[in-house]
């Protein structure tokens, strides 16, 4: 996908961030609004969008394989939110008995293995596919609330960085970069914005993990 391309499926995403009649239009027809606003996705795929929510988290599962040396078999301890997202992609890509169990339920098997999770938060994967393409919208933080751990990881880039609070436009721009870069086989880099958006730094992807590059080009 052309750096263009993606620069406009990143606007896409980051308007229904702020504007609730947009997101509205987005959530219920996705395709049609992409479509729209001039972003072109495959027509053999169906096209979700979903919303995090104060008691919804998605992961969303990239359709790209890992290389071997780079999958992660075993949680450690104080694991970051990439290290989670890589050792779900591991259990489900290589099949491992744990695959149906997270498929199922994933919140209770992170919440037997330790990770740390607020009460009543429920964890839901989102499985890109040949044939289904997600994309996430970010949960807009009010001015002053407390984040749990995995919404602060995801907003500062896996770092924990309690500082991610105090630049939500950029690290918005994080979380739905990282998004965009799980739903496609390769993306290229974004040079066109301020922000650096589509580059491998920046994904989740690749968070306290050992993922490796995405592809460019």
């Amino acid at each position: 996908m052309k750096a263009e391309d993606l620069n406009k499926l990143h606007q896409v995403m980051r308007r229904a961030h702020s504007d609730d009649s947009f997101k509205a239009r987005l959530l219920k027809n996705p395709r049609e609004v992409f479509e729209k606003e001039g972003v072109e996705l495959s027509k053999d795929k169906q096209i979700r969008v979903m919303e995090n929510t104060k008691d919804t988290f998605y992961l969303s599962i990239p359709k790209r394989r890992i290389p071997k040396e780079a999958m992660l078999r075993e949680l450690p301890k104080n694991s970051t939110l990439g290290h989670v997202t890589a050792w779900i992609t591991t259990q489900i890509q290589e099949g491992t008995p744990l695959k149906e169990k997270l498929l199922k339920n994933p919140t209770e098997e992170l919440a037997k293995l330790g990770v740390n999770m607020p009460k009543g938060l429920r964890v839901k994967l989102l499985l890109n596919t040949d044939s289904e393409m997600y994309f996430v919208i970010p949960r807009k933080i009010s001015e002053g609330e407390e984040l749990h751990d995995m919404e602060l990881q995801a907003v500062s880039g896996g770092k924990g960085d309690s500082t991610a609070v105090d630049k939500p436009t950029e690290n918005m721009d994080t979380s739905i970069a990282a998004s965009i870069s799980h739903s496609f086989d390769s993306t290229t880099q974004n040079t066109d914005s301020g922000n650096t958006t589509m580059g491998g730094h920046n994904s989740l992807f690749l968070m306290g993990s050992n993922f490796g590059t995405i592809d460019q080009g």
